[in-house]
């Protein structure tokens, strides 16, 4: 009987380690290199982006830990696995399918090795006399409880996916915020409501101070979910000072103004300057407006 907890154990301990080591250096390397190219790329870009690869670098060494102790390790795993899951699918205005699976099969797979060890422990009472005499009621317990886990999660991820993949009732700038200290260059995003789903969207940059208008890079990328636009954005040029202030403009195009744009940005790139329009062209329809500052030591982002 002893032999029959022993073995069942390994297998627990087994797919415990070995998944958990792969999929932490997987994912590691994903998240040290993805992001990467937004401070430049190469060696340099990895090192700015690292940050980003901490939680999964606090995985690889707590899977270390379990590897000798599983009952701490276990238990390390399993709370880090709640923190990701929380931090991924409550902390963010966010929803994605693989971090919400992920953080799930981290936490699941931290209890395999408190399992492992509960097994052990099991199999020397059952030795001596003590302890559940079939493991099937153990299995039983944890079975219902993974169940319970389960289940709350599904419903929880189906009004989660059904929250924000409905359309909003406005178009608007969620990032960067109004006042916001912002980088020359920044990643912002934003949302439209089904109306102007099918109209192209622009974000213009004017300093408070000029009367010359900078459309940014566009039309806006849309995505059928939250962020649902995502673009670019770039204030001023490398030598300008601190605390400038800039207008953000949303706006949506009729065809014309958008060709009328897109003329201009198509010009700017052959030459390789970007001295900005005197005049918008007609037809925008400003959908929001933001004021931001600029500030140096934000650095990209």
């Amino acid at each position: 009987m002893k032999n029959d907890w022993i073995k069942i154990a390994n297998i627990f301990r087994f797919i415990a380690r070995y998944t958990l080591l792969v999929l932490g250096i997987l994912v590691f390397i994903f998240a040290l290199l993805s992001g990467s190219e937004g401070y430049g790329g190469g060696i340099r870009g990895i090192i700015k982006n690292s940050p980003n690869a901490i939680p999964w670098a606090i995985l690889l060494l707590v899977v270390l830990i379990a590897w000798k102790w599983e009952l701490i390790g276990g238990v390390m795993i399993v709370i880090l696995g709640i923190a990701l899951f929380y931090f991924f699918n409550f902390g963010s205005p966010n929803f994605s399918l693989f971090p919400y699976f992920l953080t799930i099969a981290l936490t699941l797979l931290g209890s395999f090795f408190i399992i492992s060890k509960l097994l052990r422990i099991n199999a020397g009472r059952t030795t001596g006399g003590s302890g559940l005499k079939n493991p099937r009621t153990l299995f039983f317990l944890y079975g219902i409880l993974i169940i319970i886990c389960l289940t709350s999660a599904g419903v929880y991820a189906h009004h989660r996916y059904q929250k924000v993949n409905t359309p909003p009732n406005q178009t608007s700038i969620l990032r960067p915020k109004d006042g916001e200290q912002v980088a020359r260059q920044i990643f912002a995003m934003g949302e439209f409501m089904k109306a102007d789903s099918l109209k192209e969207l622009w974000l213009v940059v004017q300093p408070i101070d000029s009367v010359l208008y900078h459309p940014q890079p566009g039309p806006l990328q849309k995505v059928p979910r939250r962020p649902w636009w995502h673009t670019t954005v770039y204030f001023g040029e490398a030598d300008d000072v601190s605390g400038r202030k800039y207008h953000v403009f949303l706006f949506s195009a009729t065809e014309e103004a958008s060709k009328s744009i897109k003329g201009y940005l198509a010009d700017s790139d052959k030459t390789g300057r970007w001295p900005g329009m005197k005049a918008l062209p007609d037809g925008l329809m400003p959908l929001d407006t933001i004021t931001v500052i600029r500030n140096e030591r934000k650095g990209i982002k």
